[in-house]
């Protein structure tokens, strides 16, 4: 089966990931009390989105056993083995500080201090997910298409463009089928991230 049926939705999914990062700055860098709760949203669905990322890449490889056999046996000389680790690493990082700064909201304190660097941890490896599943893509049949200098700013702007855009439509579920409020503060910002990055991603396109 072509290979690209299983790594395109693992980047959809991808992209989903990348807003908590950057769009949870104003909360955890500054403070801003606004994306509180979309922040905390956006750390599961990126628990959601890497999961469902790593899902499609065992199907990729074709068995469960074979995902454990890129840990088990592994080659630095290997994008997917590169792959594997930031995502699993991205995971790690977003469960620790998903579960403890949700607690913190819920019980209305602010979260332990040894979460912080965790917190700047997350931020500065989010560009590395988008980029080494970047060049995943230059091993599918389509790669005259990848080989390009600007693959990783092209898959950034991308993934920066797509997150926001799924964090709102969730937003807009939740507030309509819930009581849970994320925040309508946070929503402009969001929109406003999404267009700016779809502009980059168009000008790199057209490079």
């Amino acid at each position: 089966m072509f290979p690209g049926v299983f790594t395109s939705p693992s980047l959809h999914f991808l992209s989903g990931s990348c807003w908590r990062s950057y769009g949870g700055a104003p909360k955890y860098l500054h403070d801003y009390k606004a994306f509180g709760r979309i922040t905390i949203l956006g750390e599961f669905l990126a628990i959601a989105a890497v999961v469902m990322c790593l899902l499609f890449i065992i199907a990729d490889l074709g068995q469960p056993m074979r995902a454990f056999n890129v840990i088990l046996y592994p080659t630095p000389g290997s994008v997917l083995f590169w792959d594997m680790i930031v995502l699993n690493g991205y995971l790690l990082l977003n469960i620790v500080i998903g579960w403890n700064v949700l607690e913190a909201e819920r019980n209305n304190i602010h979260y332990a201090s040894w979460v912080k660097p965790l917190i700047i941890t997350s931020i500065i490896w989010a560009p590395a997910i988008h980029t080494v599943t970047a060049f995943l893509y230059c091993g599918l049949p389509g790669r005259g298409f990848w080989m390009t200098a600007i693959l990783a700013p092209r898959f950034l702007a991308s993934a920066f463009a797509a997150g926001p855009a799924l964090l709102i439509l969730l937003c807009l579920i939740i507030r309509k089928l819930t009581k849970f409020d994320p925040g309508k503060r946070a929503d402009p910002v969001a929109g406003q991230d999404s267009y700016l990055c779809h502009n980059h991603k168009c000008i790199f396109l057209s490079l």
